[in-house]
């Protein structure tokens, strides 16, 4: 295979990185979020909860600020990823077209072997 090939096989590994990477951190996002709203939904709402004083209002404060925070990182990696996964399908499909020899040496057709 030439250097065109290689580049492009090079480019296919990164695009499909990339898709993996972001749909680790939304898993992960997604567990943390979940996480965070049990602990602040005990910390706020349960029977004997801590309401009163400056150091409880500002821990429950800071807490709705990172609860926010994950809900819109979650919302951005939603949006951001299918258009992400878009262009992989399109790398992949202009891949096939352009080094169509190539791929025909690799993987001979089925219906030409008959």
């Amino acid at each position: 295979m030439g250097k065109a090939a290689n580049d492009l096989a090079r480019e296919l590994q990164v695009a499909e990185a990339l898709t993996r990477y972001l749909s680790g951190t939304f898993y992960a996002l997604c567990l943390s979020w979940i996480a965070l709203t049990v602990s602040l939904s005990i910390r706020c709402f349960a029977p004997g909860a801590v309401r009163m004083g400056p150091a409880a209002t500002d821990v429950q404060l800071a807490l709705w600020f990172l609860w926010a925070a994950y809900l819109i990182a979650l919302f951005v990696i939603l949006w951001t990823y299918r258009f992400i996964r878009i262009k992989e399908a399109f790398d992949v499909f202009s891949a096939t077209y352009a080094e169509r020899d190539v791929f025909r040496k690799l993987v001979p057709d089925p219906a030409e072997q008959i």
